[in-house]
C-alpha cells in the first residue's frame, strides 16, 4: 500500500502517469529512483510514420 501511495505521489508531482507497477521494487534507493524518474520524464516519444519506421 505505502508503494502505491508513494507512486501516486511521484506522478503528481513530476506530472506523469501510468508508471511501472514494479518502479519503487526495481529502484528501492533513492539513487536509483530518482535515475530511473529522470529516465522516464526525458525519454522522448517520437511516433512511427505511416509504413511504420520511425
Amino acid at each position: 500500500m505505502a508503494a502505491l501511495a508513494v507512486g501516486m505521489e511521484i506522478e503528481d508531482a513530476c506530472g506523469l502517469s501510468d508508471l511501472p507497477v514494479d518502479l519503487l521494487w526495481d529502484h528501492p534507493t533513492v539513487d536509483s529512483l530518482s535515475e530511473a524518474l529522470w529516465n522516464l520524464m526525458n525519454t522522448v516519444s517520437v511516433p512511427a510514420t505511416a509504413d511504420g519506421r520511425r
